[in-house]
């Protein structure tokens, strides 16, 4: 379990996600996020519709390079 601290965003306060429960989760920046409180607890759900999640794969170049962008040399 992580944990983390209420920060303020505008009038309001938010938490942050971690990165890696995010890809776990399958959940990307933008997506619809349904709110519900249970007894004492938050309950989060995703509710973007997608018919396939899509797959973000580093690109390898022949240079043995693993970026998004090549480096000259």
């Amino acid at each position: 379990m992580k944990v983390g601290k209420l920060c303020t965003i505008g009038d309001s306060i938010g938490i942050v996600v971690p990165r890696q429960y995010r890809e776990q989760l399958g959940w990307f920046k933008g997506d619809q996020i349904a709110q519900q409180v249970s007894g004492n607890t938050i309950v989060l759900h995703n509710i973007t519709e997608r018919l396939t999640r899509p797959v973000v794969k580093r690109k390898e170049f022949g240079d043995g390079q693993a970026s998004g962008r090549r480096i000259r040399r």
